[in-house]
């Protein structure tokens, strides 16, 4: 790992274990650690610039950790902290504005651009695909924070679940197949 990856994995980190961050270890450990992997792996797979997706993956829910009321703009909010904080460690410009980009497509939501470089793909199928493959954090936000009665959550679920797997690109959807097929049968009655 490279001493740039070594810095933005421990900000995170950090941030994320903070007494009263309400993300916590579990998001670190379940989602942020997962996407990073997934991503790496698509990039290797794909031919892309492992290096962009790797801390494009690191950053992309950074605001949303960093302030959980940016949750609707986390990509926008994400995408100028990752600006801030790569230019604060003299990474190379035009390498920060195609992470900027990797984190403001990751999501469609207000402010959302096409996505246009494979390394953008990537971060969105990566995030997807650890939701997918890490549906237990989904389990447990709708029980134990939306405090949601067991088949109104198994629905919510079921439903999230489906709506990452529209998300991800035909290509990736390949990868993450036999995950989404054993979760769906997981949580079908």
């Amino acid at each position: 790992m490279n001493n740039i990856v070594e810095k933005i994995e421990k900000i995170v980190r950090d941030k994320c274990l903070e007494e009263g961050n309400t993300y916590g270890e579990r998001y670190w450990r379940y989602h942020i650690q997962s996407v990073v992997k997934i991503g790496k792996e698509l990039a290797e797979n794909y031919g892309a610039d492992v290096e962009i997706v790797e801390i494009a993956a690191l950053l992309h829910d950074f605001a949303r950790i960093s302030k959980p009321e940016w949750e609707k703009i986390h990509h926008i909010k994400g995408a100028e902290l990752a600006g801030e904080l790569l230019g604060g460690l003299d990474y190379p410009k035009d390498r920060i504005e195609r992470i900027q980009k990797c984190i403001l497509t990751h999501t469609k939501r207000d402010g959302y651009m096409e996505r246009e470089t494979i390394e953008q793909r990537i971060l969105a199928d990566a995030d997807a695909c650890s939701h997918i493959r890490n549906f237990t954090n989904l389990l447990f936000y709708t029980y134990n924070i939306a405090h949601m009665e067991v088949e109104e959550g198994r629905l919510w679920v079921l439903n999230e679940i489906e709506q990452y797997w529209e998300k991800v690109s035909q290509e990736s959807k390949k990868y993450i197949e036999e995950d989404y097929r054993i979760v769906k049968k997981a949580l079908s009655i």
